[in-house]
């Protein structure tokens, strides 16, 4: 076992014990925005950190337009920026074949993050290691989550950090 898992799932054991799972949910002044990259929105489905659905909110839809070549929807179901009262959010929905294999997993970053294929370009892209591990963490240990929520504002030391915070650091 390489040591920086040993070490996250020490942290992720540690937060099962000491709790800090759950996030309050934030009432929103004004409407969340969600911009659709790849995928169906279905407002049902999107369901946020603290458990709301975005159906449970006042919300508008755009679509992003991205040039075909664009693979994100080999790696993902559904992938869209959302902007609530709290920050920006990357929703992830990945296919099954990214959520069960390592080789995919790590494509699927690649072509996230990169500045010409994915969204590491967009304006709402920031802090990429911080966003990498909270990527990674979801793979590792909640691989099974409906959508990966992937914040930009969010900062974190190191991987463990990332993991002792359930995924999400720097609340």
């Amino acid at each position: 076992m390489k040591l920086k898992h040993f070490f996250a799932m020490l942290c992720l054991l540690i937060t099962f014990v000491f709790g800090g799972f759950y996030v309050d949910a934030k009432s929103a002044d004004k409407p969340i925005e969600v911009m659709v990259v790849h995928g169906v929105l279905n407002p049902d489905e999107i369901i946020f950190d603290d458990g709301t659905k975005l159906s449970e909110y006042e919300y508008t839809v755009t679509t992003m337009t991205t040039p075909r070549f664009y693979p994100l929807g080999d790696y993902f179901d559904y992938v869209g920026w959302t902007n609530r009262e709290d920050g920006i959010s990357l929703q992830l929905k990945p296919n099954n074949t990214t959520r069960r294999n390592n080789a995919a997993k790590n494509n699927a970053w690649r072509t996230l993050s990169s500045r010409t294929h994915g969204l590491g370009g967009h304006s709402y892209w920031r802090n990429t290691q911080v966003m990498e591990w909270q990527f990674e963490c979801h793979y590792q240990f909640a691989k099974d989550k409906q959508f990966w929520n992937l914040e930009p504002r969010r900062t974190a030391p190191n991987y463990a950090f990332v993991v002792a915070a359930a995924c999400n650091p720097g609340k």
